[in-house]
């Protein structure tokens, strides 16, 4: 289902999560980054206290990963045996080089239920739907938290 996947990837329930740091650790960065300093940094230190933010609706339109058109939803780049992106880009993740379901050992444990609940839905809409988008309607799609797309100038609704 390349239309549900490229959604989930552009989408994310959870735009962000947060993480505080039970101890001093040092964190292998992916890739070299250039510090502040202008010195290249391959780990980062981080301090027993400090909170982490895990920002997955940026990491899943990463450039780097996604290629140029990582803003677009382009349902295509799943359909070459499922997946367009080389998976050592993106280690430890469960589902599609996507951070959705987090990473590692912090891995959603439902992930693959909750594709399947993806899956069967889509197929649910699609068989028993006409959906077309209503004219002068603009969606805006906020990241506070959970998301929850709305109707831009309109209360939000089925709260």
């Amino acid at each position: 289902m390349p239309a549900g996947q490229e959604s989930m990837r552009l989408n994310p329930a959870l735009g962000q999560t947060f993480r505080t740091n039970r101890a001093d650790d040092v964190l292998p960065l992916s890739r070299p980054m250039l510090g502040t300093d202008g010195r290249l940094h391959t780990q980062l230190s981080v301090s027993k206290g400090t909170v982490v933010v895990i920002n997955i609706a940026s990491s899943n339109r990463r450039k780097d990963v996604w290629g140029d058109d990582a803003e677009e939803f382009n349902p295509g780049r799943w359909l070459n045996n499922g997946l367009t992106v080389p998976l050592e880009k993106t280690p430890g993740m469960v589902y599609g080089s996507i951070l959705n379901f987090l990473a590692g050992n912090r891995t959603c444990p439902g992930w693959r239920i909750a594709v399947l609940e993806l899956q069967t839905f889509i197929c649910d809409i699609i068989e028993g739907f006409r959906i077309l988008p209503v004219p002068g309607d603009v969606v805006v799609r906020e990241f506070h938290g959970v998301s929850i797309p709305k109707v831009d100038g309109r209360p939000v609704r089925g709260w």
